[in-house]
């Protein structure tokens, strides 16, 4: 009997690996890690964060707060402005995909409030580079307003990005969107760093919490 029959009837056995192969699967598993990271990332970045997830800012009082009006109504608001009111911040930008997709969201659930006057909503129009020219800000806010059917909002901007500067001090500013509520003694009580469809919901619920108002 030849060599091969005479263990047709055994299981294959496995040897080790050949030098070739061994690299094939390092190189193989490096990719799947890097590839585990690269998602990892994605959903940390579109995940929102919240007061549950202690954000550095929550807790921390406002120091400063100087916007001027963009589109719509909008009016200058300063922090003395808003002294007793609960505030939604929300920092924005046109080019920002997730802002986009965000901004309706947010205008949908304070629009809910629009007529209780313990409730201010400050969309914050921000552009992409370390400058913003406002009038380039204007027109493609409006733009970008038009485009999501957004009419009726008012939105506005930040000179020298004072206000930016005001909040990652009290909290590291993480980039677009993000956004802040504030209680009525102008405390930071949560923060959604990113985009996410449960952004709505849980902004919503948390603000009637805050105004101590049931839906």
């Amino acid at each position: 009997m030849s060599e091969p029959e005479q263990y047709a009837d055994q299981p294959p056995t496995v040897g080790p690996p050949s030098a070739g192969s061994r690299g094939l699967l390092i190189v193989l598993f490096a990719l799947g890690v890097l590839g585990l990271a690269a998602v990892v990332l994605v959903l940390m970045r579109l995940r929102p964060q919240s007061q549950s997830q202690s954000h550095a800012a929550v807790g921390k009082r406002l120091a400063a707060l100087a916007v001027q009006p963009l589109t719509g109504d909008a009016a200058p608001v300063t922090l003395g402005d808003l002294k007793g009111k609960v505030m939604l911040v929300d920092f924005w930008g046109t080019w920002c995909p997730p802002c986009r997709a965000e901004l309706p969201h947010l205008v949908e659930v304070s629009d809910k409030f629009a007529g209780q006057s313990g409730f201010r909503f400050l969309p914050i129009s921000c552009g992409q580079g370390e400058s913003e020219d406002p009038e380039e800000l204007r027109s493609l806010t409006e733009e970008t307003l038009q485009q999501l059917g957004l009419h009726h909002v008012a939105t506005y901007y930040d000179p020298a990005f004072n206000t930016r500067k005001a909040f990652d001090e009290a909290g590291r500013f993480q980039g677009y969107p993000t956004t802040f509520l504030l209680d009525r003694q102008g405390v930071i009580r949560h923060v959604w760093v990113g985009y996410a469809p449960q952004v709505g919901a849980q902004v919503e619920s948390a603000i009637r919490q805050m105004l101590g108002s049931t839906p």
